[in-house]
C-alpha cells in the first residue's frame, strides 16, 4: 500500500477544475437548446429577440461556453479565501492498495 500525498493545489489547476466540471453541466443543456433553436423554437434570444436557425445554435454553445466561468470563479474566490483563513491550501490524499 503506497500513499500519494499532495499539500497544496495550484490554483490555476483548481480554476481548471471547477471550470471543466461547470462546462460538463452546462455544455450539453446549451447544445440542445441551440438545437431546438435551429429547428424554429424560441428557446435562444439575443438581445430581446428569439434567434432561429444556425445563429441559434452559434449563440447557444458561446453561452455554454462563458457562463462556466462565473462558478468556476466564485468556487476559486472561495479556495483562495480559505487558504489565506487557515494558512494553507486544501489538500489531496491519493491511496493505492
Amino acid at each position: 500500500m503506497e500513499n500519494i500525498t499532495a499539500n497544496r493545489l495550484a490554483a490555476g489547476s483548481v480554476l481548471r477544475f471547477a471550470y471543466l466540471a461547470h462546462l460538463a453541466l452546462v455544455l450539453p443543456v446549451s447544445l440542445l437548446f441551440g438545437l431546438i433553436g435551429m429547428m424554429g423554437g424560441s428557446t435562444v434570444h439575443y438581445n430581446g429577440q428569439a434567434v432561429h436557425g444556425l445563429p441559434a445554435l452559434f449563440i447557444a454553445l458561446a453561452l455554454g461556453a462563458v457562463f462556466p466561468v462565473l462558478p468556476a470563479l466564485w468556487f476559486w474566490l472561495g479556495v483562495l479565501v480559505l487558504r489565506l483563513l487557515r494558512g494553507r491550501g486544501p489538500g489531496l490524499r491519493i491511496r493505492r492498495d
